[in-house]
């Protein structure tokens, strides 16, 4: 099984679907992985750069715990006091 890391960004139905309809997951991938751009048979279910979108079916799909959304400290030009080797104020 490969595991890849994104944001989802469709859920449901793919066209063309010939024998049973099944529930579908776009993800928008958080580094390119082949050459998808969520389109599928022709028709576009989601934008995103070439090689960063990836179908699967919805039971193939799981959650992950999500990214940590405070900034870094070191290194971020917005905490320059904080920068390595500067003493502060």
């Amino acid at each position: 099984m490969l595991i890849h890391s994104g944001i989802v960004k469709y859920v449901g139905p793919i066209d063309g679907e010939l024998l049973i309809e099944q529930l579908y997951v776009g993800v928008k991938l958080d580094e390119q992985h082949g050459s998808d751009a969520g389109i599928v048979n022709g028709k576009s279910y989601f934008n995103v750069p070439l090689g960063f979108g990836m179908m699967a079916k919805y039971e193939d799909v799981r959650k992950v715990k999500p990214p940590d959304k405070r900034p870094p400290i070191y290194g971020n030009t917005m905490y320059p006091s904080n920068r390595l080797g500067r003493s502060g104020r």
